[in-house]
């Protein structure tokens, strides 16, 4: 009994935890977006990239997109989004959005690069919180429940 105290209140603060994640990640994104150009790129390279922390060592791939900015200097940027099977393929022209203050970090316009760690960060935070919560609030049900029934049982 003593291990679901523990638990419902650990899953309250993790899953709380990642949704003010969530809204940060959403917040920065949405100001990086404010201030943006957008252009077209090409990707030139996929890296490959192997997960040390997964026991299958499964590789997933990176691209590697070339884009000129507004001012005609050509930049490189190594998207954070990595997959498997790769979602990009070399010569493939993607748009590109970045801050014309900072190009170099540059993002692919697509919604997991752009909003990918935001939802994930916030689907798992609500699952969190739910669990948590619903542990709490039924234990507190519970508490009510027992409390009617034995005042009814004084009367």
């Amino acid at each position: 009994m003593k291990a679901i105290n523990i638990v419902k209140y650990v899953f309250t603060v993790i899953g709380i935890g990642m949704l003010v994640g969530a809204f940060f990640a959403f917040q920065s994104t949405n100001s990086f977006l404010q201030n943006a150009t957008e252009t077209q790129g090409i990707v030139i390279q996929m890296l490959e990239s192997s997960s040390s922390s997964s026991s299958d060592n499964s590789i997933t791939y990176k691209p590697v997109v070339e884009f000129t900015d507004k001012n005609g200097e050509q930049f490189q940027f190594t998207s954070t989004v990595s997959s498997n099977p790769p979602s990009y393929s070399i010569n493939e022209k993607v748009d590109v959005i970045y801050n014309p203050d900072a190009p170099n970090k540059a993002k692919i316009k697509g919604f997991f690069s752009l909003w990918g760690l935001s939802t994930i960060l916030g689907g798992i935070g609500l699952i969190f919180t739910l669990i948590g919560v619903g542990i709490i609030a039924s234990g507190l049900k519970k508490k009510n429940y027992i409390t009617i029934l034995s005042s009814t049982e004084l009367r």
